[in-house]
């Protein structure tokens, strides 16, 4: 007995969106510091620290959060999406642009999203889309933007919630599962009382701001992002809320989910004018 092609079950595809922490900025491999140097000399921003970040980049990618989702929801493939230092609005641009008219017809599709700061904002500049993020304080368009707003935090969770509900539409058009959570729990209420979304999670755990639940051995010893094994704690706490949510309805684990990385902003090929 042979099943017919348009019957038989697909493969599951997760795509995961996000910042640093979908990216998996944190995973270092400490042997990789370059000679005569201490760990105390890759302060974050610095020219040593992103040559260090650039040698690591596969374990970034390939060590965190999609990962260890991906094969706890036993997928059969993860892209991972994360960008470090990006926005919302970024993030979603990002997607529209290298899948706006997504070809996945061997897979059923589902979008992890974990939200990141909600005062991010992004723009075009030069055919990228560039981010400003809480760093970018020197920059004279971010630092407007944020004195403008009325009321910082929330308008900014305004905004927030307009790019939910455009993701929510793509998702709708496409047939994909959408889950969404937030990096910053104290941001979920404001964020449902402005969203009635049905996809957002109620994040109970140890996410990131909530450090009393993690111990210093979870975080990395450079940079203000959880290791491996932090990662690992928050990828239990995303998964326990997701099968909440769904009533038990991901597993069981996959260990060879196949992982790969396209989250990174591309310059636009046309010229416009």
């Amino acid at each position: 007995f042979i099943i017919p092609k348009n019957k038989r079950m697909k493969k599951k595809l997760l795509i995961t969106l996000g910042c640093s922490y979908i990216e998996g900025e944190g995973i270092y491999d400490y042997s990789l510091i370059e000679p005569n140097t201490t760990i105390s000399d890759y302060r974050p921003g610095s020219d040593r620290y992103d040559r260090f970040v650039e040698k690591n980049l596969h374990n970034f990618h390939t060590k965190g959060i999609p990962a260890k989702l991906g094969k706890m929801m036993g997928f059969d493939k993860v892209l991972n999406m994360g960008y470090r230092g990006s926005s919302t609005s970024g993030q979603l641009k990002v997607l529209f642009e290298k899948y706006n008219k997504p070809n996945f017809k061997d897979y059923d599709v589902t979008i992890f999203w974990l939200l990141t700061e909600p005062c991010r904002i992004s723009f075009y500049h030069d055919g990228y889309v560039k981010n400003y993020n809480g760093g970018s304080w020197g920059e004279k368009l971010y630092r407007a933007y944020i004195q403008e707003v009325s009321n910082g935090v929330s308008d900014c969770v305004l905004e927030q919630s307009f790019y939910i509900k455009s993701l929510e539409h793509y998702c709708e058009l496409n047939n994909f599962e959408l889950y969404i959570s937030h990096s910053n729990p104290d941001i979920l209420k404001p964020l449902k009382e402005t969203n009635d979304s049905k996809n957002i999670l109620d994040m109970k755990g140890s996410l990131f701001f909530d450090r009393k639940n993690f111990t210093r051995e979870q975080f990395s010893k450079i940079c203000d992002h959880p290791n491996e094994f932090g990662y690992e704690l928050a990828s239990q706490d995303i998964f326990d809320c997701i099968q909440e949510h769904t009533n038990n309805k991901f597993g069981p684990e996959n260990p060879n989910v196949e992982i790969e990385y396209n989250g990174k902003p591309i310059k636009h090929k046309k010229n416009i004018l």
